[in-house]
């Protein structure tokens, strides 16, 4: 599976309220889990390691993980999330008893593992601290399924693929945010001034930020260097104009930003599989 087929099935969202003859049980899920804490601190072991929740801290557990609820305080309260990465067993809808012990653990009841091709960070657990936002799409989920409004499962799955990839989104990038303020000023800076003659240096004189900085950062958060992200920008703005106005291909090249037509035929062409000519015939 990759990012592109994620397609979540929540099986059963709930509150837990710890209590003493509930924790200290070992657990290993045949689905995958989320925990949410709203409040209080608990302690949860997954394998070998210690995960300390407190207020708006997310831990994430992979189906067949050993997993105990450990020391708490008495106001600790969590959502715990069970779902799987696709619908292939959304019609077993009901909770499944996770196993009590590894010796217990029916390997062949096993639902799905995370199997990614590119979301690597499902494979393990992973802990998320300070995580409000999160929190607010975790609420909503549970809102959605504790009311079963019409179309609630496609509203759930929605919603937690949300919440997924944004986890993963933070995971690859680091909770900093003044690295992300920064390339949302660059990415804004781009689309003012894509119509101007801009080199990396450019705009990194602009922005008080050394160009080679600015490229690193951008191809972490986007996946495409500064000026790749700057063709980007200028090729998507000049397909708008393909299919919004009667401007000549020539003329919308120019207000696109670019300066030479062969320069801008070969980078659309391999942008979008075929000529400006091609596509404004596709669209007429």
């Amino acid at each position: 599976m990759n990012a592109d087929k994620l397609a979540p099935f929540v099986r059963y969202i709930h509150y837990i309220e710890p209590q003493y003859m509930y924790t200290l049980r070992t657990r290993l899920g045949y689905d995958h889990r989320i925990f949410f804490c709203e409040s209080g601190k608990i302690q949860i072991n997954v394998g070998s390691n210690a995960y300390t929740l407190v207020k708006n801290s997310l831990l994430y557990v992979p189906s067949g993980e050993v997993y105990v609820l450990g020391t708490h305080e008495d106001n600790a309260k969590l959502i715990g999330i069970n779902f799987d990465f696709g619908y292939d067993f959304s019609h077993l809808s009901i909770p499944i008893s996770p196993a009590v012990s590894q010796e217990k653990y029916e390997l062949d009841r096993q639902l799905e593992k995370s199997g990614f091709s590119d979301l690597k960070c499902f494979e393990e657990p992973f802990v998320l601290h300070g995580q409000s936002e999160l929190g607010a799409i975790i609420y909503h989920v549970f809102d959605e399924f504790t009311t079963a409004r019409i179309y609630h499962s496609q509203n759930e799955s929605a919603m937690l693929k949300q919440l997924l990839i944004m986890s993963a989104r933070i995971l690859t990038l680091g909770a900093d945010r003044a690295p992300q303020k920064t390339v949302n000023v660059v990415i804004s800076y781009v689309q003012e001034h894509y119509m101007d003659n801009l080199s990396n240096t450019d705009i990194g004189n602009a922005l008080n930020f050394h160009p080679n900085y600015l490229n690193r950062l951008m191809i972490k958060h986007t996946g495409r260097s500064l000026h790749q992200y700057l063709l980007y920008y200028r090729l998507t703005k000049a397909l708008d104009r393909l299919q919004s106005t009667d401007l000549s291909i020539a003329e919308i090249a120019e207000k696109s930003g670019f300066t030479d037509m062969g320069h801008f035929t070969k980078a659309f062409k391999k942008q979008f599989g075929g000529s400006p000519k091609t596509m404004r015939e596709r669209i007429i």
